[in-house]
């Protein structure tokens, strides 16, 4: 449920009731998501930073997607120091660094990009 939230949100935006029409999981059970992905700054506004998935390297991307998921699930909190993302696990402490791309690092062309998936979606669903 948390990677089908994520993934959606990217359609959608980051926002809840959206969310819930768009995946059909209720409004309730996106929010216990939402809280831990605006806290580790996954979710700003209405925005999603998805930097971390824009990588070349297939696995990697899977990777980070997993991450995010479980940032979402309240198992890993995250961080970021700069140019890199530090995800931390609750139980263990065991920490995992992943750079974001050098070409997103100080842009949020991958964040634009969602709120206007966000915005041509809903011009859809408001065209007869």
């Amino acid at each position: 449920m948390a990677m089908h939230i994520l993934v959606a949100s990217v359609v959608v935006g980051a926002h809840a009731r959206r969310l819930s029409e768009y995946t059909g999981y209720e409004v309730g059970e996106i929010r216990k998501f939402e809280t831990n992905l605006r806290e580790a700054g996954l979710w700003v506004g209405e925005f999603v930073d998805d930097r971390e998935w824009q990588v070349e390297d297939k696995r990697q991307m899977k990777f980070v997607l997993f991450l995010h998921a479980e940032v979402a699930r309240g198992l890993l909190q995250r961080r970021q120091e700069r140019d890199v993302a530090v995800y931390r696990d609750h139980a263990s402490h065991d920490e995992v660094r992943i750079p974001i791309p050098p070409h997103l690092q100080n842009k949020c062309g991958a964040v634009w990009m969602s709120i206007l998936k966000a915005r041509h979606w809903l011009f859809l669903r408001r065209t007869p």
